[in-house]
């Protein structure tokens, strides 16, 4: 093996607190980057060059929760969309991965496949039959018969929930996705009720925690989120009704807060679509509020933040956008699709970073991403493993 290869970078943005300057040379090895350095002119003669000396070289993109199986959440009707055959909501996925991956997307966390299809995608593109980002995959979502989704199993009581996660445990999941209140379509938000009862809550994070796997919770705020942070849930997903005493609960025990902002704020969104009813508009513009003041909140309390865009596929940079516009600065806003995404999939110095290890997965855009978070939104190149993809 041992495949060598020179990535110029007219400059280089890592992620990391001590940033370099001036021009940047990146070595990768079988895939991963093994040395950082100066530009020198004589490095241009070697061989394996991969020329971006006109480009801001970062970290590949990630959108920390996503359905690959969906068509596009936007459309509205979340159920109908996943509804279909598994045939078809494999082939949807593994074309929307592909789609991502070139929209300079190279790693994805997805809380929910129907019948375990995520399984079957991430080993097809480990594998290297299918192209696609890296995949970090929970299985089935697991809920009570409160929640009507085709993408869960139903389970009621201590002994179900416990079953169905030593399930998704042993078919490999890397984390574990629970239904803490209301259901999953923005249209059907039924206040901030519990799905799953402390007694349940606790049995999934007592067996998740024998396997060290994470437990993320769908909740959006009030008494659900209190459960969660009761029980030890690593991870909240939306959690755009959350108070000021929430968030800072949330930032004394570390756990993770993964909005998605843009279902919310797209405009023209699903407030918007013809037919809705006025009921359902109103409840959807609160929320476009709230996510607004969630982003503010999280900020204050210093929670742990990333961002995914909830299968409004290859848009994480418009994710960023909305976060910057929410009020956190153009590198706050990055480091939620990068570093932060990385850390919340528990990939940290693998992936959402340049540094000696990652792997190779790099976006280059011209001119200043950090001025400009657009330019992200058309990139030059994309790289998967050293592999350039675009």
């Amino acid at each position: 093996m041992n495949q060598r290869q020179l990535v110029l970078c007219g400059r280089l943005i890592t992620m990391t607190a001590a940033e370099p300057d001036g021009p940047q040379v990146i070595e990768i090895v079988d895939g991963r980057i093994t040395h950082l350095g100066p530009y020198r002119e004589e490095i241009f003669a070697e061989a394996n060059i991969v020329d971006l000396r006109d480009h801001t070289v970062l970290p590949g993109l990630i959108d920390g929760h996503s359905h690959l199986e969906m068509v596009h959440i936007l459309l509205g009707d979340e159920h109908l969309q996943t509804a279909a055959s598994d045939a078809v909501l494999a082939l949807r996925a593994a074309k929307n991965a592909v789609a991502n991956l070139r929209a300079g997307i190279t790693t994805m966390r997805l809380p929910g496949t129907k019948n375990h299809i995520d399984f079957a995608l991430r080993a097809a593109i480990e594998a290297g039959d299918l192209p696609g980002p890296r995949l970090v995959v929970a299985g089935r979502g697991i809920a009570s018969s409160l929640t009507e989704n085709v993408n869960q199993v139903t389970a009621d009581g201590v002994d179900a929930v416990t079953a169905a996660v030593r399930t998704n445990i042993a078919l490999g999941a890397d984390f574990l996705k629970v239904f803490a209140s209301g259901g999953t379509s923005p249209s059907l938000l039924h206040g901030s009720a519990p799905y799953l009862s402390a007694l349940e809550l606790h049995a999934i994070k007592e067996v998740a925690r024998e396997f060290d796997i994470p437990v993320a919770a769908h909740a959006y705020g009030g008494r659900a989120i209190d459960l969660c942070l009761a029980a030890g849930i690593d991870q909240i997903e939306h959690g755009f009704f959350a108070s000021p005493d929430q968030f800072s609960r949330m930032a004394e025990q570390g756990t993770w807060l993964t909005g998605t902002l843009g279902v919310f704020l797209t405009r023209p969104g699903l407030a918007d679509r013809p037919g809705i009813s006025q009921g359902a508009r109103e409840r959807l513009l609160v929320a476009r509020d709230a996510n607004v003041e969630s982003v503010r909140q999280a900020k204050r309390a210093g929670v742990k933040f990333a961002l995914g865009t909830d299968a409004i596929h290859c848009e994480i940079v418009q994710e960023a956008i909305f976060a910057a516009e929410a009020g956190l600065s153009n590198r706050e806003a990055l480091e939620t699709i990068t570093v932060n995404a990385a850390a919340l999939c528990r990939m940290q110095g693998r992936v959402g970073s340049v540094v000696p290890g990652a792997f190779a997965d790099l976006v280059a855009v011209v001119g200043d991403p950090l001025s400009d978070l657009t330019l992200l939104k058309s990139p030059s190149a994309v790289l998967l493993g050293g592999r350039r993809v675009v």
